[in-house]
C-alpha cells in the first residue's frame, strides 16, 4: 500500500497543514518502513494517564477496550462497565525476572493482591461528559489514531476538496494498538505501580507516561505531597522506592517514555529524570518540547537527561531574560507589550502553531471548547466546520511532544519485529539519540532563566527523526 501510495501521501502531508509535525519528523518514511508487506504485527502502547473516550471514532479501532482498564478511585478517572467485570488477577511470577530487591518485590506483590482495578470492554456513555479523559484521549491521537477509510484503496484525498470526512487525521503509528490505563489525575505510587505490571503482564511493547509526578516526599525540606492528603508513612515511602525501582527493571525491556514537565526549569520532571543513566544503563527516555519555530517551546524543561525533543506548541514568555510573544494574538493587544518591544530584551520568535489531535466532543474537551468555541488568543472560532462537534482539539505541551515520540517508538518495535529481532529499551532508546537531528537548522538555542545551556541540555540529541530511526533497525 505505502509503495503505490506513498507518492500521494507526499503529496497530501506538503499540502495539509494540521499535520505540519509528521513532516517535521520524517515521518512518511519511518511509517513507511515499519509495514508489514503480508501479515500484520501487532505493536502494543499503553498509555498511563487519566483514561481515553475509546468511543471517538479516530479511536475506536485503535483501542484495544477490552484490556482498558482503571486503577483510579472511580469519581477521578474514566469508569468502566459492561456487565461483567472482574477483578485484575496478577500472576505472581511476573516479577521473578526482574532485577527488584527483595524489600521492593515484597511492597509490589501486596499490592499486587489487593488490586481493586477493573477489567472492561467499553466506557459508560456519561464518560463524554467528564473532562478527565480528555488529556489522555488527545494523547492517544497523536500516537496511533486511524482515520476511517485511511487503509482504503484509493486512499482519501486531503487536497482535492473531497475528502472522505471534514478532518483528514492521524497519529504517528495507526497501526498500533493503544491500552488505556486509568490512574487519578494525581496518583499514588500504588496506582502507577499496578499499571506498569499489568502493562508487564500483557506484553507492553511501550509504555507512555505522558504526565509528571509529583514526589515531594524525595526533598530534603521536609516536605510531603501525599495525593490521599495523609500523613507520611512507611508504607507510602517504600511504595515510592518501589515504582523507581519497577520503572528501572522494566524499562531495561520495555521502552517507557516519559513527558519532560512543562514548568520551564532546567531539571526534569519525575519520572523523566531517571533517563539518567547514574543508576545504570535504562530505556526511560525522556522528550522535551520543540516549537515549529526550531526553539525550546518556552515552557518546556531542559537539562541533563534529556534524550530528545518533538514537535509542540509554545507559550508567551515576558521577563528579563527574553521576550517571546504572540504579536498577533488578542492578549498582546490588550496588554501594554507594544510599549517594551524594542527596548533591548533578547527577543525569541514566538511560534503560532500547535499540535492538533483527538479530543472528547463538546465543552467538556481538552480546551473546554463549545461546538463552536472562541479561541481567545487568535479571536476566530473553533470547530466551526467541525461535523464532529468539537472533537478535535488543539494540544500542546511535553504531553504532546512525548506522544509523537512514543509513536516513533511503537514504529521501531515493529520493525524490529518485521526483521526478526528483539531490542531492549535502551537499544531503542539509542538509536532513537543516534538518529535524531541535532543541527541548528532543527534546533535553535535561547537564553531562559539566565542560563546559557548548551544544545544538549535544551535538546538533548536533538529532533527524532522517524524515517532515520525506524531505517537504522535491521539496516
Amino acid at each position: 500500500m505505502i509503495d503505490d501510495a506513498g507518492s500521494t501521501l507526499t503529496a497530501e502531508l506538503s499540502a495539509y497543514h494540521p499535520l505540519w509535525h509528521l513532516k517535521r519528523i520524517n515521518w512518511l518514511e519511518g511509517f513507511g518502513a515499519s509495514v508489514p508487506e503480508d501479515e500484520p504485527i501487532t505493536t502494543r502502547v499503553f498509555l498511563i494517564d487519566t483514561g481515553v473516550h475509546v468511543g471517538h471514532p479516530y479511536l475506536s479501532k485503535a483501542i484495544d477496550a477490552q484490556l482498558a482498564i482503571d486503577f483510579s478511585a472511580l469519581p477521578f478517572g474514566l469508569r468502566y462497565v459492561d456487565g461483567i467485570n472482574k477483578p485484575i488477577e496478577f500472576d505472581p511470577e511476573i516479577l521473578d525476572h526482574l532485577p527488584l530487591s527483595a524489600n521492593d518485590k515484597a511492597t509490589i506483590s501486596q499490592l499486587m493482591q489487593r488490586a481493586s482495578g477493573k477489567l472492561c470492554k467499553a466506557p459508560l456513555e456519561t464518560a463524554l461528559h467528564t473532562a478527565f479523559p480528555s488529556h489522555g484521549t488527545a494523547c492517544a491521537g497523536l500516537i496511533g489514531a486511524r482515520m476511517p477509510g485511511f487503509f482504503t484503496d484509493p486512499l482519501p484525498s486531503l487536497t482535492d476538496g473531497k475528502p472522505a470526512l471534514a478532518v483528514p487525521y492521524w497519529g504517528v503509528d495507526p497501526l498500533s494498538t493503544i491500552i488505556p490505563v486509568s490512574t487519578s489525575l494525581n496518583p499514588t505510587p500504588g496506582q502507577l505501580i499496578l499499571a506498569l505490571v499489568y502493562a508487564l503482564q500483557n506484553q507492553a511493547d511501550v509504555i507512555h507516561l505522558p504526565r509528571g509526578i509529583s514526589v515531594a516526599w524525595m526533598s530534603d525540606n521536609g516536605e510531603y505531597d501525599n495525593p490521599g492528603l495523609s500523613l507520611k508513612t512507611d508504607q507510602d515511602e517504600a511504595e515510592w522506592e518501589a515504582l523507581e525501582a519497577l520503572l528501572f527493571a522494566i524499562s531495561r525491556t520495555v521502552p517507557i517514555v516519559c513527558a519532560a514537565g512543562n514548568s520551564g526549569e532546567n531539571s526534569l520532571a519525575y519520572p523523566a529524570n531517571l533517563s539518567l543513566e547514574d543508576k545504570g544503563e535504562n530505556g526511560i527516555i525522556s522528550v522535551g518540547a520543540l516549537s515549529s519555530a526550531g526553539f525550546r517551546s518556552s515552557y518546556s524543561n531542559y537539562g541533563p537527561g534529556l534524550t530528545v525533543v518533538a514537535p509542540s506548541d509554545d507559550a508567551t514568555v515576558f521577563n528579563r531574560y527574553q521576550i517571546r510573544i504572540n504579536e498577533l494574538g488578542r492578549r498582546y493587544r490588550l496588554h501594554d507589550y507594544a510599549g517594551y518591544v524594542g527596548a533591548g530584551l533578547p527577543r525569541v520568535d514566538f511560534s503560532r502553531e500547535a499540535i492538533l489531535s483527538t479530543d472528547i466532543p463538546g465543552q467538556n474537551g481538552y480546551t473546554g471548547y463549545s461546538p463552536l468555541g472562541y479561541d481567545e488568543d487568535d479571536d476566530t472560532f473553533a470547530h466551526a466546520n467541525d461535523p464532529l462537534q468539537g472533537a478535535f482539539t488543539l494540544f500542546g505541551g511535553t504531553s504532546a511532544a512525548s506522544s509523537i515520540v512514543a509513536g516513533v517508538v511503537a514504529l521501531m518495535t515493529r520493525r524490529a519485529k518485521m526483521k526478526g529481532q528483539i531490542l531492549s529499551g535502551p537499544q531503542l532508546k539509542q538509536i532513537l539519540r543516534a538518529t535524531a537531528r541535532g543541527t541548528p537548522a532543527d534546533t535553535k538555542a535561547d537564553d531562559i532563566n539566565g542560563d546559557k545551556a548548551s544544545l544538549e541540555l535544551l535538546f538533548g540529541s536533538g529532533l527524532v527523526d522517524a524515517g532515520k530511526a525506524v531505517g537504522k533497525i535491521g539496516a
